[in-house]
């Protein structure tokens, strides 16, 4: 790879994170998907299980966000088709009380996170950032840390800058 000091490095921006959000209450639905994407994040919604099971087999979606009892699926039969199909997709469930009897029952469900109604904006985007944090892949991680060292690095070669700047020879 042939490269010079004068010319810029590239880094590509990271893709916003695709996040699949089911619920069939639509003012829940409309909440949760305007909240996400007000934050950057890239969301489709999904009012039942059918359309959700639809979208995650056509697309790769880095999280899901459902409810927990849905009358049309419970959200963890999606959640048991995610599991058989060895999807490896976090899932944030919300719910009104803690799915502790399926927890005990079923020991692949396993959530990433769960909400308890009702939740607000800032829980729900502080649940979805940590989650997508801890799953996310080292490739994701290592451009970001690119994307804050390349411009020091250009620094460096453009004007000499001495290596006590850094600490080196402290």
């Amino acid at each position: 790879m042939n490269w010079s000091a004068n010319e810029p490095i590239e880094v590509q921006a990271r893709q916003p994170q695709r996040i699949l959000v089911m619920a069939e209450d639509p003012i829940v639905l409309h909440f949760n998907v305007e909240v996400l994407i007000q934050h950057g994040y890239k969301v489709k919604a999904a009012e039942d299980g059918a359309t959700a099971w639809k979208e995650l087999q056509a697309i790769n979606y880095n999280l899901l966000i459902t409810d927990y009892k849905l009358l049309k699926v419970v959200g963890i039969g999606l959640i048991k088709k995610l599991h058989a199909t060895s999807l490896a997709l976090p899932v944030v469930l919300v719910a009104e009380t803690p799915p502790t009897q399926q927890l005990a029952k079923y020991p692949w469900f396993q959530p990433a996170a769960t909400l308890l109604k009702p939740i607000t904006a800032e829980v729900l985007l502080d649940t979805v950032r940590n989650v997508l944090r801890v799953t996310s892949s080292p490739l994701d991680n290592l451009a970001d840390r690119a994307s804050t060292i390349t411009p020091m690095l250009q620094e460096i070669f453009e004007h000499g800058i001495e290596h006590s700047r850094w600490g080196l020879n402290e």
